[in-house]
Order: structure tokens, then C-alpha cells, then sequence
């Protein structure tokens, strides 16, 4: 029986030919009766009666088909003929007359992190984040951006390896991915104006739900506003001084409007 074979027949000879010799065939069956159509009109009969033997399948390891980023807490379904991992990038396959065929997308894993949408425009961003030579980097770009082929190619100056025959390739990735993880992407509210966004949201201070969107250069002076130094007495001290030399009034009037 050939080891490919998943069904097959086991035809007892000797129910027809009951003094066919032991460990006899069907050459044997030939040698004995002289008229073959007698034979196989037999075997006919036998080929009928016999039940069918199926080869019971070996259960087959199902492919893991999600990407866990561990590092950042996200769990992403990967989409149908898509491979992906940190090791290997992105790469898309399909099956031309049977045999299959990979198109190498990305040397890098390039994955959508969450959504970041404007409360004041209703406009979204996506936030993507990228392994590039062993770390994980995070690249904020408008949603248009991710759909559209020429739009894509101006992302390889952010360090996203794409020319404009692979940017049609990124652009569907991104799409299925967007649409195997539609209700587990997180979307983020953001707002491009800092004060108070309602009773309780103050950007950028007092802020549990909304966050700034701004510029990339703009980040690093913010972050800045909530640093704190020195002690409340070394403030007082040191406030003392400017308070004096005050004749104008202007550092009690900063220091109101600060309050």
C-alpha cells in the first residue's frame, strides 16, 4: 500500500477462491482458474462486497496565526495567507496552479499598535510600530497615509524599506490587518489644543483619557512642564530674589496667572 494513500480496498481472495493457497495472489488466482473473464467478474464481485479501509489522518499542528508583541501588550490575528514574525518580516503567499508562491513584503515586521483619533476633528492617525536591528520603534503617521500607494513610499524616509512596486503590497497588509483586528485595535483620543478639554481633562497636566497630538519636535518641551526639581523651601528661597528686584510687578503677575 502506498504510503500517500488515505483510502483503500483489502480484498480477501480466499472468499472467492477458498483453496487459494496461503499467502497466494491474484498471479496465483490466474494460474488456477484458466478463464479470465470468470476471474474478473469474481474480483468485480469481491471489489463490491469489500468495505472501504480509510487511513486514519495524522493530526496536524494548527499554524500559529497571531502576532504577540509582548512588549507592549498586543496580541494581533494574522491575516489569511500572511506570515509574520521578528525574525522573518512580512511575507504574503498564495497557490498558482497548486504550488505555492511567497512574495516577500518587508525584511522588517512592520504592525498598526492602536488608532489616534481627534476629538476635535474626528481625523485619525495610527500609530505603527516597527523591529528595526533588534528594538522596537514607533512612527506616527495620518490613516490616509497607510492606504494609499504613493502616499506609502514617502514613509522610506521614516526608515520604512519600500519602493513603489512593494508600496501596493504594504498598503494590503495594512488593510488586512486593519480589518482581522477591527475591534481589537485600541483607539486613543487626542486633542491638538492644550487647557481644559471638559470638567476634568486638563491638557497637558490632568489628562486620564486624552492625549496631545503634536508635532515630533514639539514632544520633548513638553514632557519637560511636568519635570520637578528642587524642594518647595529652595523654591521659596530662591523666588525671594526675584521678588525683590519686582518693581515692575511682573514676576507677581506671572506667578498669579501660574496659580
Amino acid at each position: 500500500m502506498a504510503g500517500n494513500v488515505n483510502t483503500v480496498k483489502l480484498l480477501d481472495l480466499t472468499k472467492k477462491w477458498a483453496d487459494l493457497k496461503e499467502k497466494g495472489d491474484i498471479t496465483d488466482v490466474f494460474e488456477m482458474v484458466n478463464n479470465d473473464e470468470e476471474v474478473l467478474a469474481k474480483l468485480t464481485e469481491l471489489e463490491k462486497e469489500t468495505k472501504l479501509y480509510i487511513k486514519p489522518l495524522k493530526k496536524v499542528e494548527k499554524q500559529k496565526r497571531e502576532i504577540n508583541i509582548g512588549e507592549f501588550g498586543l496580541k494581533l490575528k494574522l491575516p489569511r495567507y500572511y506570515e509574520a514574525s521578528k525574525e522573518t518580516g512580512i511575507l504574503r503567499y498564495y497557490y498558482p496552479d497548486g504550488v505555492r508562491e511567497n512574495v516577500h513584503i518587508s525584511p522588517i515586521l512592520i504592525v498598526i499598535n492602536k488608532l489616534l483619533k481627534n476629538i476635535d476633528t474626528g481625523e485619525e492617525k495610527a500609530e505603527l510600530l516597527l523591529f528595526k536591528k533588534g528594538r522596537w520603534e514607533k512612527l506616527v503617521v495620518e490613516k490616509n497615509v497607510l492606504c494609499n500607494t504613493n502616499n506609502l513610499v514617502n514613509l522610506a524616509n521614516k526608515g520604512i524599506p519600500v519602493t513603489s512596486v512593494i508600496s501596493r503590497e504594504l498598503v494590503n497588509w495594512f488593510y488586512s490587518l486593519e480589518m482581522a483586528n477591527y475591534s481589537e485595535i485600541s483607539v486613543e483620543r487626542t486633542t491638538n489644543r492644550m487647557g481644559w478639554i471638559d470638567d476634568k481633562t486638563f491638557i497637558p497636566y490632568k489628562c486620564d483619557d486624552v492625549s496631545l497630538d503634536f508635532e515630533p519636535g514639539i514632544g520633548s518641551w513638553l514632557n519637560r512642564l511636568s519635570e520637578t526639581k528642587g524642594t518647595l523651601e529652595e523654591w521659596k528661597t530662591g523666588i525671594k530674589e526675584f521678588l525683590n528686584d519686582d518693581q515692575f510687578g511682573i514676576i507677581r503677575f506671572i506667578m498669579a496667572s501660574r496659580f
